[in-house]
């Protein structure tokens, strides 16, 4: 019996982790197709993936309010109602059905965390690992799989088939619901203060703000930078599945080995692996040689693959029960993913202004070095009560 709850609880962490990234990291591979067929700008496909997250970071705000089984619910159906949308064929149903399949993306980042510390209060690095992991594989899958699926049909039919994903998680969630759980009044909160007067709690979403806006970026925008260095698409396609297979892995072994760090240990291990980030795009001005490019992509994909596990744990362990908790989630990830969202359409609108990316990779070099003092001083942070 122990086993069959185990599993009942994990299942949906897994499913619902598959459609949280690869209905938009699949814009990035394909931003040139969608510019001839929707005749979108450099900016608009920016737009295309900054709408999730400004999905995110409104709609955030909004979920520690409700019920969380029944926020859940209206979340999943929001993600296959958004993908039937944006599947319809024309550019407004794209931006629609992508605005929708945000909100509940959001929803489901910001329960999550929570989820898994009130059903795994024990294994929490464990359960996180597992679901950081399989978040990244949701990216690689968006970015590997999209443009087979463009070659055997058309582009607003290869953007439905993250629906099936969709659904298969709405099925595994049924079971939560059981026992008449939907219709249950939310519990009080036990603890009603704001986090917003909370310095470390500041800490967390700007951490998280900072790795989200890196990391989107670098799905959006890193086909299009290499391309414009002037390298092949088969060799760009090449260094997306390279690095994917660096992040996927540490995605679930960056939080087992932070977790198992001494604190010192862990204050130095978090500093270096959120300078990779600066120092890879830093290699990247100063060459555009086939194998400093491999090399700065094998160093940007270490801290894409960790950075956010630690983003994750930092939030279900720096929080005292599961109420802050879900409430630490929807401030970081609300406040965090408005900033993330500026990221790929302000790199969009510097290409359009200069014709080249240099601009856009000095300032995500910026946000790098930001995210390495801020990414220190949330470590040292104390659990927020």
């Amino acid at each position: 019996m122990r086993k069959k709850i185990y599993f009942i609880n994990l299942l949906p962490i897994i499913l619902i982790s598959l459609n949280l990234r690869a209905p938009i990291t699949s814009v990035g591979p394909i931003a040139n197709l969608l510019q001839e067929y929707y005749g979108l700008n450099a900016a608009q496909v920016g737009l295309l993936t900054s709408l999730p997250l400004l999905a995110f970071g409104i709609v955030s705000f909004l979920v520690a309010i409700f019920q969380p089984i029944r926020a859940m619910f209206f979340g999943l159906l929001c993600i296959m109602i958004g993908e039937l949308i944006r599947s319809a064929g024309g550019s407004i149903e794209l931006f629609i059905g992508t605005a929708i399949m945000g909100s509940g993306i959001a929803i489901a980042n910001v329960l999550l965390p929570s989820f898994v510390k009130a059903k795994f209060p024990r294994e929490i690095p464990k359960i996180m690992g597992i679901y950081s992991l399989t978040l990244n594989i949701s990216a690689a899958f968006g970015i590997i799989a999209i443009i087979p699926l463009t070659h055997i049909i058309s582009l607003p039919l290869a953007f439905s088939c993250w629906g099936i994903l969709a659904l298969l998680a709405f099925i595994s969630y049924l079971p939560q619901i059981r026992n008449r759980r939907i219709l249950r009044p939310k519990q009080k909160d036990i603890n009603a203060k704001t986090l917003f007067a909370n310095i470390h709690a500041w800490k967390v979403t700007l951490f998280m703000g900072l790795q989200s806006s890196m990391a989107y970026s670098f799905f959006a925008w890193y086909p299009s930078f290499l391309i414009d260095f002037g390298f092949e698409r088969i060799f760009v396609s090449r260094i997306m599945l390279m690095t994917q297979c660096i992040i996927v892995p540490l995605s679930l072994i960056i939080p087992l080995w932070l977790s198992s760090l001494r604190q010192k240990q862990r204050n130095i291990f978090i500093v270096v692996i959120c300078m990779l980030y600066a120092i890879g795009y830093i290699l990247l001005l100063l060459s555009h040689a086939m194998w400093l490019v491999i090399f700065a992509s094998i160093l940007l994909g270490i801290p894409i693959g960790g950075v956010f596990s630690i983003a994750l744990l930092f939030i279900s362990n720096k929080s005292d029960n599961v109420f802050i908790a879900t409430k630490l989630s929807a401030m970081s990830q609300g406040i965090g993913y408005l900033m993330a969202a500026a990221c790929p359409w302000m790199i969009g609108k510097f290409y359009d202004f200069y014709h080249n990316f240099t601009y856009a990779i000095t300032t995500l070099i910026i946000l790098g070095l930001l995210l390495n003092i801020v990414g220190y001083y949330t470590q040292k942070a104390p659990i927020i009560k």
